[in-house]
């Protein structure tokens, strides 16, 4: 109805904009039962093509989106691949008999910790005063993935570590974000 007209638009933002004034508290229930009749201009959007779009809404919301769904299939298919070659790997090694069975079991061990998912380091780089609004260049003696922050964040995170690490040491369930 705000595409269609401009009335239509302008009336739903009247509407809108007040709608916290009606917000009193303690007040006789005959007072407020007359207030919403009288005061409250009824919503120009009819109740069945609101309950459609918020449907619609709601359908959307509980839908993955596809390209997140395939790249979850690839990021799995992936690490059966690496599984499968792990197990295999981990049969030639029992198999093989001049090692002991610690030794075994130390090289299965490391042969499945490969395979495992390994999450990316991040390297943090503070952006100075004179480069905090232009495009960052790669700065120099940093390898891999790299994310340029403002110093404040860069705080943020330490302070997030540091309470980590006392909740840990205290015992205490406190700081579980990571």
């Amino acid at each position: 109805m705000m595409i269609k007209g401009k009335k239509a638009k302008r009336d739903l933002i009247d509407a809108a904009w007040n709608r916290y004034a009606f917000n009193d508290e303690n007040l006789p229930s005959w007072f407020v039962q007359d207030e919403d009749s009288h005061m409250k201009k009824p919503v120009p959007v009819p109740e069945e093509i609101a309950e459609e779009y918020k449907n619609k809404v709601r359908e959307l919301n509980v839908r993955p989106i596809k390209k997140v769904m395939e790249a979850k299939a690839r990021k799995k298919r992936r690490l059966s691949k690496r599984m499968e070659k792990a197990k295999k790997n981990a049969e030639k090694v029992l198999d093989n008999a001049d090692s002991s069975a610690q030794e075994k079991v130390r090289q299965i061990k490391k042969l499945y910790q490969k395979a495992e998912v390994k999450k990316r380091e991040t390297t943090y780089v503070v952006a100075k005063k004179h480069t905090a609004s232009k495009r960052a260049k790669r700065p120099s003696g940093v390898k891999g993935r790299y994310r340029v922050v403002d110093p404040r964040e860069k705080k943020d995170r330490r302070s997030i570590v540091a309470k980590n690490k006392k909740a840990k040491k205290t015992g205490k369930g406190a700081g579980k974000r990571k």
